[in-house]
């Protein structure tokens, strides 16, 4: 359905306008659930492992931005391609969004000379488990990403 402003008429889409709006909401979650997931799993390591950052803030906010930016995209894209009435609208604005979701991965493969990059290619490696530090013994800024990581893991 398409809501037009100036009649407040709605306009029911054919079914293949239908079909191209689920096919390219499908690719383009499956694009940015990478950056979800990236960001979920940056969170839950720092909060496994406290005693790697000098200071939690900085790193958290990063997750955390990674994480809803990722959630906010998804839930952009999903309202922009409802709001496509034809397959030509559908499939031009999953190139443009697509193309905006990558951004990011294109500037961060474009330094050269950046130390940390190799760093960052790398796969975090879990050395401790998360349950063996009671939440009481916490400071109150590990405690704050001990409860967003559990609560961003229940949806």
């Amino acid at each position: 359905m398409v809501l037009d402003e100036k009649h407040f008429a709605i306009y029911t889409p054919n079914i293949e306008v239908y079909i191209c709006r689920f096919v390219t909401a499908l690719l383009l979650h499956m694009e940015l659930i990478e950056d979800v997931k990236q960001g979920v799993n940056m969170m839950h390591y720092l909060n496994t492992h406290p005693d790697h950052f000098t200071g939690a803030f900085y790193p958290f906010m990063i997750s955390l931005l990674q994480t809803f930016g990722g959630l906010i995209a998804e839930a952009l894209n999903l309202f922009m391609l409802s709001t496509r009435s034809s397959v030509a609208d559908c499939i031009t604005f999953y190139v443009a969004f697509r193309v905006l979701s990558s951004v990011d991965n294109i500037y961060a493969e474009s330094l050269s000379d950046f130390v940390l990059k190799e760093a960052i290619e790398e796969p975090l490696i879990y050395e401790k488990d998360h349950k063996k530090t009671p939440f009481m013994q916490r400071t109150c800024l590990h405690k704050i990403i001990r409860v967003t990581w559990r609560l961003i893991n229940l949806f």
